[in-house]
């Protein structure tokens, strides 16, 4: 058995139950290996969570930061970030955004393992602030705006799009996130005239979400 495989099991176990839910006993016997054989490859629990966050950032960007680069630099860009980065969040099948969920096991327990969480959040952060940054020089939004609360807002919306989906079943946290990423945007761009080859009317998430996100009943 193959290390990346049992990284991968184990990422789909702690995505349902919780990083910190894992057991070496757990992922062998999952894996129908011996606890010896799951120990001989990682050494501790705690190397196997780290292999665990890495292999998430590859399934976020995979899913989030690839998609979403392909679309024009500037507000197009933010458009398809955010609404690739809400269909991760929402997706059917899916469980939510493993970030959210790791950040409230490991907000308050300093370690490896938050380092690892904290840096990859802060670099998707940063990413979005680029991007942000570049729609502000391209015209697209308003060059009085403040980058990072424009990122902190946007970070918001996904974190309340993640509890309404996740725990409170909402049918309609769709519909609200896109209403209020619109209203965001319309708050951001230019009130005068609308920037060349850019929409003039706010388009909300609406237009990059996936529509096999889940609508639950």
């Amino acid at each position: 058995m193959t290390r990346m495989a049992i990284v991968e099991r184990a990422l789909d176990m702690a995505v349902r139950d919780g990083l910190e839910a894992l057991t070496l006993g757990g992922v062998a016997e999952q894996m129908k290996m011996s606890k010896t054989g799951v120990f001989a490859r990682f050494g501790s629990i705690q190397a196997l969570q780290l292999d665990v966050l890495k292999q998430y950032r590859v399934r976020f960007l995979e899913n989030v930061w690839l998609p979403g680069m392909e679309a024009p630099e500037g507000l197009p860009r933010m458009r398809a970030l955010f609404g690739h980065w809400g269909w991760h969040v929402a997706a059917e099948q899916g469980s939510g955004c493993f970030y959210i969920s790791c950040a409230s096991e490991y907000d308050d327990r300093p370690g490896p393992i938050r380092d690892a969480l904290l840096n990859d959040v802060l670099a998707w952060r940063a990413h979005l602030e680029l991007c942000v940054q570049q729609a502000i020089d391209a015209g697209h939004l308003e060059h009085s705006q403040d980058v990072q609360q424009v990122v902190y807002e946007m970070v918001g919306l996904i974190l309340v799009l993640h509890h309404d989906t996740r725990l409170m079943r909402n049918p309609r946290s769709i519909e609200r996130t896109e209403t209020a990423f619109a209203r965001l945007l319309a708050a951001w761009q230019k009130v005068s005239a609308p920037a060349a080859n850019v929409d003039p009317e706010p388009i909300g998430a609406a237009r990059h979400f996936d529509r096999r996100i889940i609508r639950r009943e």
